[in-house]
C-alpha cells in the first residue's frame, strides 16, 4: 500500500498507518498554496508535495497528490493543508 506515513516506520515497529485520502498536513515546497488558481498538487521525487506545473520538467509527469484546501486570501501562501487523492 502507497500512502503518506503518519509516523516513522521502525523495524521496531511493524505495522505503520498510512493515509491515502482525505485532509493532510504535508512537507509542502515553498510555491503551494501560493495565488488563487493553482490548487492542484503532485509529489516530488524526495517525497514532499509541490504545486502542478505542466511547463515545468521536473513534475510535468509528477503522481497526482490532491489539491490545496486553503489558500491565504492576499495570494500568498496559506497553511498547507491538502486534500490527498491517492485512492478514490
Amino acid at each position: 500500500v502507497v500512502g503518506m506515513p503518519t509516523m516513522p516506520a521502525t523495524l521496531a515497529l511493524p505495522f505503520l498507518w498510512l493515509q491515502t485520502w482525505g485532509p493532510l498536513w504535508g512537507v509542502a515546497q515553498l510555491d503551494v498554496g501560493v495565488g488563487a488558481n493553482n490548487r492542484q498538487v503532485v509529489f516530488n521525487e524526495e517525497g514532499s508535495i509541490a504545486m502542478h506545473d505542466p511547463a515545468a520538467p521536473a513534475n510535468v509527469y509528477a503522481q497526482h497528490a490532491g489539491f490545496v484546501l486553503p489558500n491565504a486570501l492576499a495570494g500568498g501562501q496559506g497553511a498547507p493543508f491538502i486534500f490527498l487523492q491517492i485512492t478514490p
